[in-house]
């Protein structure tokens, strides 16, 4: 689980797995590329920069898939939802 959420394991539980895949293989082509940009100019910082821009784009991605599947927004995650879920 991650601050957007436990996107991942709910698009798996969900038969959407290729969906977690691809947010999964994006994010971490995008990771070793900027790896390969910023560790030879900032060192350690440019590692933790080209990781922590890989988070976040992960989670993001993840949100994005498990709304379009599910229609659960981050909100949902942090008791932010302006609607209540159904009872049925």
């Amino acid at each position: 689980m991650t601050a957007f959420g436990p996107a991942g394991p709910l698009l798996t539980m969900t038969g959407q797995a290729g969906k977690a895949l691809a947010a999964l293989a994006i994010s971490l082509v995008l990771e070793a590329l900027l790896a390969v940009i910023l560790i030879p100019t900032f060192g350690l910082e440019g590692a933790a920069i080209s990781v922590a821009v890989g988070l976040v784009i992960r989670g993001l991605l993840l949100a994005r898939a498990s709304r379009s599947v599910m229609n659960l927004g981050l909100t949902h995650f942090w008791g932010w939802a302006k609607t209540q879920p159904s009872k049925a």
